[in-house]
């Protein structure tokens, strides 16, 4: 269902690279946990009822990911990196993810997945959003 929301948004997209990590260092994802992983993404991001037609999409072979969503918060809001905070920790949380700068030393991490990010992007929307 269509529906359309007042004001101003943000539309944000995260594209990178997922790898399996340990301590002993770092492999691609299999094909069927690169399908986990961005069914289990897609589900959690759905779930927050704040976000605007979440979307996670990927290529397995080259483990290339990417997230978009849209929020009703407007760029430059003081809210903003707050809010991105939230939705990455939890998703973080609930998928066991990480990233390059996690401050666990990788030789005290379990295996888990990092995404690598190639870029982050965030456009101001004028326009009421569909969602």
């Amino acid at each position: 269902m269509m529906r359309k929301t007042g004001g101003p948004h943000t539309e944000v997209t995260i594209t990178g690279t997922l790898s399996r990590i340990d301590a002993d260092g770092s492999r691609p994802l299999t094909y069927d946990e690169f399908v986990e992983f961005v069914s289990s993404a897609a589900d959690h991001l759905h779930d927050d009822d704040s976000l605007i037609d979440p979307m996670v999409s990927g290529q397995a072979s080259t483990g290339e990911l990417s997230i978009s969503f849209g929020m009703l918060i407007s760029i430059g809001a003081p809210e903003l990196n707050g809010r991105l905070s939230e939705i990455f920790d939890d998703l973080n949380q609930a998928l066991g993810l990480v990233w390059p700068h996690d401050p666990v030393p990788r030789t005290r991490r379990r295996a888990t997945t990092m995404l690598n990010p190639t870029s982050q992007h965030l456009d101001g929307v004028t326009e009421p959003a569909l969602g």
